[in-house]
């Protein structure tokens, strides 16, 4: 029971399941893993790989045990939402799908690994049995106080992550590809998945200044990066963000905002790095991509890769590779995302892929969403897009993010369906009845009425 002097609001909501804390404490270690190995594998600052190349790296011990830490306390937190009752809102179907991924990729692997590398980093590759394992992360979405805190924290720490974005970009003297990628990879990673997000959730709370901020950051760092991916991304996020809200997005009101977000990040950008500011390479950068806007660097993957991978391997694909062997993808490969997991899995992986990451969001074409729904959705959607370029699944913190996305548009699905519920209330006076489920439902009832008409005789006035 609780007093009359408590607040409303803390009977109203129950309190966070601890293994939400256990989720974001692993994505919080991976994202730091994550920036140390993108930075060793990139090279010295001074002397950078290009963009597209990466070096040998043996990781130290101590990021390794913080690797297996960032693993084990994301994969905890990630079986204990899968044990909860708040499970049961998401239905069997999707237990069934999850189940199916990660037999098959264990059967994916079985193909070539050998036993001492299901211990090792090729356990967690593209499409392994570590990837697959952690899509049960989307069950942690269906309990509705987990959600609230999970979407809260990943809306703050994409801003922390812009501002950090925004430090590191100031670091780059010039308009070097290889350069932006050693500063800024490892967290446009991350921000292609949580800005709009974040931009949903703080447009919810009434501070949408607030969630500009990291849309401003990730169209300065596509510039930066030269990424011709991440501003397909960005128009799709506004689209699809569009497409989902309930709020109407005139035009003027999508230029106003640009706008805002990029006075916004200019202003924040002068006020701290102001002796950086007056040198920005970000202009050069601009115009370098600008030049190579129209570089054709497809088609010669394109006819490499199919040259040497007959049409039949992508029944049932390759199986998940060992290390050293060729994977399919990179530069010696084929930057499709889709093809990529038709090369490794096959038909079979990729239909599974879709049932349980994209089909949920589709479903949701049609309706209309608060602001951060919309901006989840658009986010998953962005995803499927970015598979047509050189995205993969991959286990890191952005998956991991995604996979809590997924499982919100899951439930979107759940409640629309159960929100749904027809009824019948008889044919309107002098309209005919018109189609086969009006017509079975009326024949129903007649059939009714005449079995009680048997049992108790017609009604008799008094």
């Amino acid at each position: 029971m609780f007093s009359a002097s408590e607040p409303r609001r803390s009977i109203a909501r129950s309190a966070t399941p601890f293994w939400v804390w256990l989720i974001l404490g692993g994505i919080f270690l991976s994202t730091f893993i994550n920036v140390v190995q993108d930075h060793a594998i990139r090279g010295d600052v001074d002397n950078p790989a290009r963009a597209g190349e990466l070096l040998a790296y043996q990781p130290e011990p101590w990021a390794l045990q913080l690797g297996r830490v960032s693993y084990l306390l994301t994969f905890a937190g990630a079986a204990l939402s899968l044990a909860a009752p708040s499970r049961i809102r998401m239905g069997r179907n999707y237990l069934i799908l999850l189940c199916l991924s990660v037999a098959y990729s264990f059967v994916m692997a079985a193909r070539n690994l050998q036993p001492s590398d299901f211990l090792g980093s090729t356990f967690f590759s593209v499409m392994a049995p570590g990837c697959a394992i952690f899509s049960c992360l989307i069950f942690a979405s269906a309990d509705k106080e987990a959600w609230r805190t999970l979407v809260r924290t990943v809306a703050y720490g994409t801003l922390g992550i812009s501002l950090i974005a925004l430090f590191e970009m100031a670091q780059v003297r010039s308009a070097s590809r290889g350069e932006a990628y050693w500063h800024l990879y490892a967290y446009s990673n991350i921000l292609e998945i949580t800005a709009i997000v974040a931009f949903g959730w703080f447009a919810e709370t009434r501070r949408t200044w607030l969630g500009l901020i990291p849309m401003a950051v990730l169209i300065a760092v596509s510039i930066a990066m030269q990424t011709r991916l991440m501003i397909v991304e960005l128009v799709s996020l506004v689209f699809f963000y569009g497409l989902f809200s309930q709020r109407k997005l005139s035009s003027r009101a999508v230029v106003a905002s640009c706008l805002g977000g990029l006075i916004l990040l200019w202003g924040v950008y002068l006020a701290w790095y102001s002796p950086n500011a007056l040198h920005s390479v970000l202009p050069e950068s601009a115009a370098a991509f600008w030049d190579r806007a129209t570089e054709d660097t497809r088609s010669a993957q394109f006819v490499n890769f199919f040259a040497k991978v007959p049409a039949e391997t992508f029944i049932l694909g390759v199986g998940v590779p060992r290390p050293g062997e060729f994977n399919g993808q990179g530069m010696s490969g084929i930057d499709l995302g889709y093809v990529n997991i038709l090369f490794l899995g096959g038909i079979p992986c990729l239909v599974l892929f879709f049932l349980l990451h994209q089909l949920p969001a589709i479903r949701c074409i049609g309706a209309k969403f608060d602001s951060v729904d919309a901006a989840c959705l658009a986010s998953v959607m962005t995803y499927s897009v970015a598979l047509l370029s050189s995205e993969a699944p991959f286990p890191g913190p952005a998956y991991y993010i995604l996979m809590l996305l997924v499982g919100r548009s899951i439930m979107l699905v759940q409640e629309r369906n159960r929100r749904y519920v027809p009824v019948y209330h008889g044919p309107t006076a002098g309209q005919p009845l018109e189609n086969q489920e009006t017509v079975a439902i009326a024949g129903r009832i007649s059939r009714s009425r005449e079995r009680l008409m048997k049992l108790y005789g017609p009604q008799r006035s008094a």
